[in-house]
């Protein structure tokens, strides 16, 4: 049997065997109830079975074969009797360990069930559910080896699939979520025997979500192919990388000696995404984010250490440029705060939480209120007061924006139709509009329905947006179609925040905007700063050249109202004007005077 062992595993020849090689000589010969000349019964069930049978000696030569041996494998009988059954091995299976089993089971127990990898004449390996048995003699000694195979490769190939379809991307062909946890996790339990860290770096594509809206999911598809080439082209043999969402890949260091080394791979890795991705008829830039969290400082399980380093991108996302930060503890406590405030928007504009305040904007030259701008309000149940600037981003980056936003057009234009009916006056209404609205398909349509339904006076919706939109140039197009498109409908378009940030002024040009807000920073020092004032003077004096109003924002003392006025602006806005109030009071003030009351 060690022989036969040996034999099967190098492959090599054997003699002619000395026995005859029909299997009714086979088994008139070892078996006791050997029946009458010329067929035996049993020969018929085993010439007829659908399954591959072989019968080898005891040296593992084959000495017999079943008709369905051959249209499985191939091989003509005359082709395999006396050759050693190895011949049949595929060299690309790993059988040492499985052919241990094999023998260790036929010496102790005589029979041997597994599976094996098996090669066919063509060269197409395919697999089988074998059974090996002793077959013994007359005097109950070992005489020869029966084997019964089903071809089992197409159930192989169904598993094949489903472990792929279970632990790989289907897109990129990256280890998936479950996968990556899986290898991160024994990356770390090999680093705490050897006393080293495990850095895991959690990358995403900022933006991502505009490429598939824009370009469509085709697009965004390709793109995330490439990226994953390109950022799989920058790791080591050692290093692995994972896709573990829609625009979120993981790459893993299982052994880190030296914390530049991290952020080497950091910044190749940022270096790899520099360059725009070609589509076919555009080029897509890719911004990427990267947290990094370490072993065992940051957490020693793989799920706490992927979470961590996702809490660290996230703080380079809120940076809205490419780059990436190491975790700290702060950034669990941020992290759970946007994920209670997110999770409690859910519900709150069923449960009628937000409401509307309307600040006044003043004409200079008259001091009436020209128009409001409509600001949203969060009263969580019990009356907590939520600050905008704490649920706005929140909603932005997780789409609620939208709903929201809808509602805010729909309450602040309703009550500008009302305002209006009962003043006789033009009264205009701003409001913010965030860049995932308005590229958002359908918001021309939305817009257009709004100002049909209640009838307001053209001219006199005026929609804010940042200057952050104009600096994406993919979507540029697709802006200038919508401001225009809304403009032939008589809204007006204001820049928010103008000068926070930003330097490229060109956008001017290119977008046709109505109306300037200045930044309230500009305005906090004119009073007492010269190089302030000549900078706010100069703002003012571009804006009305290039043929558009100016609003003052955040004007809170009569020393800058009055530099403003004397400066040419157009309009203010600011507590020494107004505090935002609520309907009720706008009512009531509109019904009573010109004028509003000034702030102390």
């Amino acid at each position: 049997m060690e022989k036969f062992s040996a034999l099967s595993e190098q492959g090599g020849e054997l003699t002619e065997p000395s026995s005859k090689t029909t299997v009714t000589t086979i088994l008139e010969r070892d078996m006791s109830h050997g029946g009458e000349h010329g067929t035996h019964p049993l020969a018929v069930v085993l010439e007829q079975a659908p399954v591959c049978i072989l019968i080898t000696d005891l040296q593992g030569a084959i000495t017999y074969v079943n008709p369905a041996f051959s249209r499985i494998t191939g091989y003509a009988s005359d082709e395999v009797i006396g050759r050693p059954v190895g011949m049949l091995k595929c060299e690309a299976g790993n059988h040492r360990k499985t052919y241990r089993e094999l023998w260790r089971a036929l010496q102790n127990e005589g029979v041997w069930h597994g599976e094996l990898l098996n090669v066919r004449k063509n060269g197409q390996p395919y697999w089988v559910a074998a059974s090996v048995s002793v077959l013994q003699g007359v005097h109950g000694q070992p005489g020869r080896y029966l084997s019964i195979q089903h071809d089992i490769s197409l159930r192989k190939e169904y598993e094949a699939r489903l472990f792929n379809r279970s632990n790989y991307d289907p897109l990129t062909g990256l280890p998936n979520r479950e996968l990556t946890l899986d290898r991160l996790q024994q990356a770390l339990e090999l680093a705490q025997a050897q006393q080293h860290q495990v850095a895991v770096l959690f990358l995403n594509l900022q933006q991502f979500r505009r490429i598939n809206e824009v370009h469509g999911h085709r697009a965004g598809d390709r793109v995330l192919i490439e990226v994953a080439e390109r950022l799989q082209a920058a790791l080591s043999p050692s290093e692995s990388l994972g896709r573990v969402g829609a625009d979120e890949f993981v790459a893993i260091m299982p052994d880190v000696r030296r914390l530049q080394a991290v952020e080497n791979l950091c910044r190749c890795l940022l270096a790899q995404l520099e360059q725009p991705v070609e589509l076919a008829r555009s080029r897509v830039r890719i911004q990427t984010c990267i947290g990094v969290a370490l072993s065992p400082t940051d957490g020693a399980l793989a799920g706490v250490l992927l979470g961590h380093a996702d809490a660290a991108m996230q703080q380079v996302r809120r940076r809205k440029e490419a780059g990436y930060c190491f975790y700290r503890a702060e950034m669990n406590r941020r992290a759970r705060e946007a994920l209670a405030i997110e999770q409690a928007m859910l519900g709150a504009l069923a449960a009628d939480e937000f409401e509307l305040s309307y600040q006044p904007i003043e004409e200079m030259s008259t001091g009436e209120i020209r128009g409001l701008e409509a600001l949203v309000r969060w009263y969580k149940q019990g009356g907590e007061c939520i600050p905008p600037d704490h649920f706005i981003a929140h909603a932005e980056e997780s789409g609620q924006i939208v709903e929201l936003g809808e509602w805010v057009l729909r309450k602040a234009v309703n009550q500008l139709a009302q305002w209006q009916l009962m003043s006789g006056r033009s009264l205009a209404m701003a409001i913010n509009i965030s860049p995932r609205q308005l590229l958002q398909p359908g918001f021309v349509a939305l817009v257009r329905e709004v100002i049909d339904s209640e009838g307001i006076q053209p001219g006199t919706l005026e929609l804010e947006v940042t200057e952050s939109i104009f600096l994406d140039e993919e979507v540029e197009e697709q802006v200038i179609e919508v401001i225009d498109s809304l403009r032939a409908l008589g809204v007006r378009w204001s820049i928010d925040d103008f000068g926070t940030g930003f330097s490229a002024l060109g956008y001017l040009k290119r977008f046709p905007m109505d109306v300037l807000k200045i930044d309230r920073q500009f305005i906090n020092d004119i009073h007492t700063d010269m190089d302030a004032a000549m900078l706010c003077q100069a703002i003012i004096w571009m804006a009305k050249g290039l043929r558009m109003e100016v609003i003052a924002e955040g004007v809170e003392l009569p020393e800058q109202h009055e530099m403003l006025r004397q400066s040419g602006a157009t309009m203010a806005q600011g507590y020494f004007i107004s505090r935002p109030k609520s309907a009720d009071v706008i009512t009531a003030q509109l019904q009573g005077m010109d004028k509003p009351a000034r702030q102390p």
